[in-house]
């Protein structure tokens, strides 16, 4: 499978948190974020770190974060900022994928059948390449977007829609 157009790619396995930001270190080139279990995860930017929906965190503010564990530390490979608009988690299994919509179907644990649009601006991220959804992006998405696959999805709500923001998927 072909990496999407802005993919990054790297020696550890990627995950997806989301969550407030609780601090920004510009010196050291840190975000924290506090994700919904209560634990805070640090990570390091990096010169390929991709900031999607603000030039730089704030503090109080949500965001979902791709990072992967790489020489001892967390670095980001993706940051997008969703500002006051709540980020919310749901994982389940894929029923299906539609790359003309660009949503994809997930049945949770309780039965309940949910579809996500995906946002353009959203970041992918599937065992160890994230990249952002675009026409070349969503290729990614639709590849890993296999029917019974399991998947997680960072969305929000807005307009009665669940717009994800970062999706990731089990290979």
């Amino acid at each position: 499978m072909a990496a999407p157009a802005g993919a990054q790619s790297s020696s550890g396995t990627h995950h997806v948190v989301s969550g407030v930001v609780t601090k920004v270190d510009h010196a050291a080139k840190t975000v924290a974020v506090k994700v919904k279990d209560g634990a805070t995860v640090v990570v390091h930017e990096s010169e390929k770190t991709v900031k999607v929906g603000a030039a730089t965190a704030k503090e109080g503010a949500h965001a979902v974060v791709h990072y992967s564990a790489e020489a001892g530390r967390n670095v980001s490979h993706a940051v997008k900022h969703v500002g006051e608009k709540t980020v919310e988690v749901s994982t389940g299994v894929i029923t299906k994928a539609d790359a003309a919509a660009k949503t994809v179907a997930i049945k949770t644990a309780d039965g309940a059948e949910h579809v996500y649009h995906v946002a353009e601006d959203g970041v992918v991220s599937a065992g160890k390449t994230a990249g952002h959804v675009t026409a070349e992006g969503w290729r990614h998405v639709e590849d890993g977007a296999k029917k019974g696959a399991k998947a997680t999805v960072h969305f929000t709500k807005e307009s009665g829609r669940r717009v994800a923001h970062g999706f990731q998927h089990d290979k």
